[in-house]
């Protein structure tokens, strides 16, 4: 697993992953407002993904590469 940690973690925040055509592939709820997160990442084939982190207040993309 990925392990990243932000500030955006730690208010109800919303992990969505999208691959590189945009589609959805896994949505995680932080409702325990861990502020480090392991994102499952040992089910992603090679490639690029998005990674959006979102609560209340802000929203940030983060880029992930899986070789």
């Amino acid at each position: 697993p990925t392990r990243r940690s932000s500030d955006l973690l730690n208010r109800n925040a919303e992990i969505h992953i999208y691959n590189a055509n945009g589609q959805l592939i896994n949505n995680i709820k932080n409702e325990n407002q861990e502020t480090s997160l392991a994102l499952p990442t040992q089910s992603l084939t090679p490639g690029f993904y998005m990674v959006s982190v979102t609560n209340k207040t802000a929203r940030k993309i983060i880029k992930l590469i899986i070789k």
